[in-house]
């Protein structure tokens, strides 16, 4: 399974895995000590995420439903880098979690066993709470799937993401491509009429265009390519198996009472998307290993 954690990491360019604040591999320099944790839960915000406000908005949310107050750090600004376009390094992830959060906010993850979500074994993941997609965006009102395309249309890709890399794998002899170096790169280049039909993940569309329509874009979550839906989830110190059960008991909560759906349409999220995680979603197993006896520090 680990063999196909390169298309995963193409999603996001790269979203390293969480380690936990104790037992550090020697090849990290961390302090050997647990963070120490007051009342308030601390969260971890990547502003280059297109979603951190709906991110922020959902933390706050599942600190209240826990009667427990909120700490953000920010660990990236939105100005360093729009989208995920700029890597962290697996090193500097790491760090932010054991020094500075006790859960960190909107990690993709596969909906399918037939990939590992951008994590290790190392990490607690919380249940899901949306999922989201890829979704073709075309000029042409015509055009709903990649099987209609026309044979001489140009498809815009990200050059090392998901989509180009199912796409080269399965069937590269089904459609013209044509690379680009980001989401935001296709979106502006459909924008200004340079191509008519990208590939896209919806959560970069959406930060660019709010109305994609009247911008004259059509949107289709992509159906004929596998593994196009993902969920979204909090990742969890691994010393944390306690928190992590109280998060996902606050995330029914917020699915149960439609509270999480309201915050979605709240932030403009299209529902077509955008859509509240099923009660009962789990991320599909993985080789997290064994958590249920750990002791927690809450």
């Amino acid at each position: 399974m680990r063999s196909l954690m390169t298309l995963i990491l193409g999603l996001m360019t790269l979203l390293p895995g969480i380690v936990a604040a104790a037992d550090y591999p020697t090849q990290y320099p961390f302090p050997q000590s647990r963070l120490q944790s007051g009342p308030e839960i601390r969260f971890c915000i990547d502003k280059r995420n297109p979603t951190w406000s709906t991110q922020k908005a959902i933390a706050e949310e599942i600190a209240l439903s826990l009667g427990r107050p909120t700490e953000f750090y920010v660990t990236h600004k939105a100005s360093e880098a729009s989208g995920y376009q700029v890597a962290s390094t697996r090193k500097e992830f790491l760090v932010h979690l054991a020094t500075h959060c006790d859960a960190y906010m909107g990690l993709p993850g596969s909906t399918t066993a037939a990939f590992d979500y951008p994590a290790d074994e190392e990490m607690l993941a919380s249940r899901p709470y949306y999922r989201t997609s890829f979704v073709l965006v075309s000029r042409d009102p015509d055009v709903s799937s990649l099987t209609n395309l026309p044979s001489d249309a140009l498809l815009a890709l990200q050059g090392r993401g998901v989509p180009y890399l199912l796409l080269m794998t399965t069937r590269p002899d089904s459609v013209q491509v044509k690379r680009f170096q980001s989401t935001e790169a296709i979106v502006s280049a459909l924008l200004a009429g340079e191509v008519d039909h990208g590939v896209v993940y919806a959560p970069q569309l959406y930060a660019q265009v709010e109305d994609p329509a009247a911008e004259g874009l059509h949107v289709h979550p992509v159906t004929s390519l596998p593994n196009m839906d993902w969920y979204v989830f909090v990742g969890l110190r691994s010393d944390r198996p306690t928190l992590r059960q109280k998060f996902d008991d606050a995330i029914v909560r917020l699915l149960e009472n439609g509270r999480l759906a309201r915050i979605l349409a709240d932030h403009s999220l299209p529902t077509e998307v955008f859509q509240p995680a099923a009660v009962d979603a789990e991320l599909p197993d993985d080789d997290f290993g064994a958590d249920d006896d750990d002791e927690d520090d809450t």
